[in-house]
């Protein structure tokens, strides 16, 4: 495995666009590109990683065909800052997407127009997507949808926590969430595109919370199985009062041991399940026979606290957890891999 240190500033945009073109990989392109990014998945949990509960088969297997970056950090702490970064190269101080909501500057080229400018087919950038998913879950008979995360209200069963954030059962099978939409959308573009240059964007909810995972993932790992994440009582006395903030205004402060477990179970659940709809993707390439033509890189956009300190999610402080990614690239024969 590649130990060195790398602070992702662009890390997909800086590998991806001289293997398009055929330099970094012996002159043999232009490629194909497969980009898979998996919202709010913390490089710490991935089996190939070392972790001891959560489990990737698929990511593990691309990880033993490819390059596997093992200290690869966010360039933003949140959403936007962070793709802001991937889709162009430039640190975050210098674009200026500092939050969530702030638009990327027109002056800024990404990587995106420059393939399209050299004839790639594009997919996964599109405006609107939730709404033309809620359409198509209408189709299929769903009434009462409260959220494309979430599903039918009466059929999601969720588990009462102080947190802010929902965790539990989605009211969705897992053929029907948005993130098998978004796969099923993607292996239909490489069906169409398969005799094309194409760069395919998938584009994952994940672990994002809400934390409601379609069954049987909501219980494929059980809270007495987790192991619970360091914390020493009465540490927030001493942090920064934006972490005190934080810790009181998301209900963590009031968290048991029991809620802690409760919400990594189902974390993990929407790992694996993430793990499942990549293998999809990943099939769809054998298929068709584009693996010889394909790079694949799977990231995040930043990770999660995941119960660490007390608390879940991102943004507000630097630990570990919520700031490393994964960072997996597999690139057709003679390329390094480990």
């Amino acid at each position: 495995m590649t130990t060195r240190r790398e602070f992702l500033t662009g890390a997909a945009v800086a590998a991806a666009w001289p293997a398009a073109r055929g330099l970094a990989l012996g002159g043999r392109g232009p490629f194909n590109l497969v980009f898979i990014i998996v919202d709010q998945h913390s490089g710490v949990a991935l089996g190939c990683a070392g972790h001891p509960i959560v489990r990737t088969p698929r990511l593990d297997s691309l990880a033993r065909q490819g390059a596997v970056f093992t200290h690869t950090y966010t360039a933003g702490v949140t959403c936007a800052p962070s793709r802001a970064s991937m889709d162009t190269s430039v640190r975050v101080q210098r674009h200026g997407v500092r939050e969530n909501g702030v638009p990327l500057g027109a002056e800024f080229p990404t990587l995106w127009t420059i393939l399209e400018k050299n004839g790639y087919a594009l997919f996964g950038q599109q405006r609107g997507r939730t709404a033309q998913y809620l359409e198509w879950l209408g189709g299929l008979g769903y009434k009462d949808v409260t959220s494309p995360i979430i599903g039918s209200k009466e059929k999601a069963q969720i588990i009462p926590t102080p947190y802010r954030y929902a965790v539990g059962r989605a009211g969705l099978s897992p053929e029907h969430t948005l993130d098998a939409w978004t796969v099923q959308n993607a292996t239909r573009f490489l069906d169409e595109n398969k005799d094309r240059r194409f760069c395919l964007t998938v584009q994952l909810h994940g672990p994002h919370d809400p934390w409601v995972a379609p069954a049987p993932y909501d219980r494929l790992y059980r809270p007495s199985d987790v192991p619970l994440p360091p914390y020493r009582a009465g540490e927030y006395d001493s942090k920064p009062a934006m972490q005190k903030r934080i810790w009181r205004e998301t209900g963590a402060d009031r968290f048991t041991d029991e809620h802690i477990r409760t919400i990594l179970a189902h974390y993990y659940g929407l790992v694996t399940y993430s793990d499942m709809l990549v293998g999809r993707v990943l099939d769809k390439l054998a298929a068709l026979g584009l693996d010889d033509r394909t790079v694949v890189i799977y990231t995040a956009d930043h990770g999660d606290m995941m119960g660490g300190h007390r608390m879940f999610t991102k943004g507000f402080a630097f630990y570990e957890p919520a700031i490393r990614i994964p960072l997996i690239i597999r690139a057709p024969n003679g390329a390094p891999r480990g």
